[in-house]
């Protein structure tokens, strides 16, 4: 056992032998010298959290900050979304236009509206349509239309062979007024 222990400070000099060594636990006494928190959290007077998920989330300041935050942009991101302006419809010459296009089996079909109106003057009006498809690969297809608005609602149509075509775009010149009008390719 001597040589044991010889051989054992050659190897680490600063380590004691196992059989010197003795571990003692006692809780009560580890509990004694711990800090306020840990004893009460021991002994089940510590304070608990609040129960419910909106408890939860006001039960401090911050939580209080931070929910009221995330309502407020809720709430602009809705007025934005319903009072904002879309870029798939806007007026020009008192005739208000909307560009709508979807995907169907390998065809773009778009469609340029022209909704009824009491606003317009010198009619009927004619509408230059210059329509653009743009594909996956950034290439532009054109196509050009004539629309001759009587006041009432009116279509102005096209279709483009689909070849990836993920966006649409409509240049409307009417009664000396031009718009652009842009809209994403839905799927059908």
């Amino acid at each position: 056992m001597a040589k044991k222990m010889e051989e054992n400070k050659k190897e680490n000099p600063h380590s004691l032998p196992e059989e010197e060594l003795n571990f003692y636990y006692n809780r009560n006494e580890r509990l004694k010298r711990a800090p306020e928190n840990v004893r009460q959290f021991y002994d089940g007077t510590a304070p608990k959290p609040p129960k419910g998920l909106f408890k939860a989330l006001v039960h401090t300041s911050h939580g209080k900050f931070m929910l009221g935050a995330v309502a407020l942009s809720l709430v602009v991101v809705f007025i934005v979304m319903f009072f904002g302006e879309r870029a798939n419809v806007k007026d020009a010459a008192g005739i208000r236009f909307t560009l709508s296009a979807f995907s169907f089996e390998d065809s773009v079909y778009v469609s340029v509206k022209a909704h009824e109106s009491k606003g317009a003057e010198n009619l009927p009006l004619t509408a230059d349509i210059v329509f653009s498809a743009l594909s996956e690969e950034n290439g532009v297809s054109r196509k050009k239309n004539t629309l001759i608005y009587s006041g009432k609602e009116e279509f102005c149509r096209t279709i483009f062979t689909d070849y990836d075509i993920m966006s649409v775009y409509a240049e409307i010149c009417v009664g000396g007024e031009s718009v652009t009008l842009h809209t994403r390719v839905e799927q059908r």
